[in-house]
């Protein structure tokens, strides 16, 4: 996974090497910030190739980006872009209307169309970029060139969704990454479509992308929330916007259940704590781990590791 950041350079070379390096030549925009601003630069970025998609993962101090018509001739992308701020806030502005992003908020574009973009912030970028070429991205009476720069934010659904399936994108590395991280990617793509109605809803791509990233999201509340005691499957269901047998029904392709994949999250967080907190009652842990007693807890934790939890800290 190659990253590159400023930190090695001179702080006189940092600005000028980042705007030439990986503002003109990788993203094909034009940087500015003022010289009296320089000094205290500083950017790190990590990209990945996910099959044809490509992530990036960029965190930089505060300036200003144009991708006008000349950059655009001059390197052009031909990609379908997923934008998401991680952290702060960015402004946008197209020609045609502005807006601003805040953290988590995803935006979506096509990257052949001019905007000019700054943080809101001193802390500057913080963001996930993907892109996807044309070879991933679904067939479309929609021109991609008419997907101007614009926020997610009509379809609180959608945002979850394609908002877990980036993240789950980006927690893996490239050694790790499979055939499900290549189906995301197409998953992904098909979802940016939808949202910009560029494709139908009721398709059976639609159908099947979707699924496929209320799992992810899904996988994230309960990454989130697995230590609440009485976590039951009606309030995820809920926060998905989809009944609790479809809930259900999400976990069948992954030879799991919904039930299963919550004590494997607490189970793991129980070993976690069992090894780092060598002092603490076993049963605190399995309090704080979320399970609501103790004889579930020794139950589930041998079922799953093979050992009691006495014997996996010894």
């Amino acid at each position: 996974m190659p990253t590159w950041s400023t930190d090695a350079l001179p702080v006189h070379e940092r600005f000028d090497c980042w705007r030439e390096v990986r503002a003109r030549h990788l993203f094909g925009v034009t940087a500015e910030l003022p010289v009296y601003q320089r000094a205290g630069f500083g950017a790190r970025m990590t990209t990945r190739a996910v099959g044809a998609a490509t992530l990036v993962e960029m965190q930089a101090s505060p300036y200003s980006v144009e991708r006008s018509a000349r950059d655009i001739q001059r390197a052009p992308g031909g990609s379908l872009c997923l934008y998401q701020q991680v952290g702060g806030g960015a402004w946008f502005g197209t020609g045609a209307t502005d807006f601003v992003l805040g953290p988590g908020a995803l935006a979506t574009s096509h990257t052949d169309l001019a905007y000019a973009t700054r943080p809101t912030g001193a802390e500057g970028f913080n963001l996930r970029i993907l892109k996807l070429p044309a070879d991933v991205v679904a067939d479309t009476t929609l021109p991609l060139h008419d997907l101007a720069p614009r926020p997610l934010e009509a379809d609180e659904r959608l945002s979850l969704c394609l908002g877990a399936s980036l993240s789950a994108l980006a927690a893996t590395s490239s050694a790790e990454a499979g055939p499900e991280d290549h189906d995301r990617v197409g998953a992904i793509a098909q979802l940016i479509l939808l949202a910009r109605r560029a494709v139908p809803a009721g398709s059976a791509e639609s159908r099947r992308a979707l699924r496929s990233a209320l799992l992810d999201a899904a996988r994230q509340v309960l990454d989130a929330r697995f230590r609440q005691r009485a976590l039951a499957p009606e309030p995820v269901a809920a926060q998905l916007g989809i009944s609790v047998r479809q809930l259900h029904m999400l976990f069948e392709p992954t030879c799991s259940t919904f039930h299963r994949t919550l004590n494997g999250l607490r189970v793991a967080e129980a070993r976690r704590r069992l090894v780092g907190e060598p002092d603490r009652a076993i049963a605190e842990i399995a309090f704080a781990a979320g399970f609501d007693s103790l004889p579930t807890f020794y139950r589930v934790f041998r079922a799953l590791d093979g050992h009691t939890p006495g014997d996996y800290r010894r």
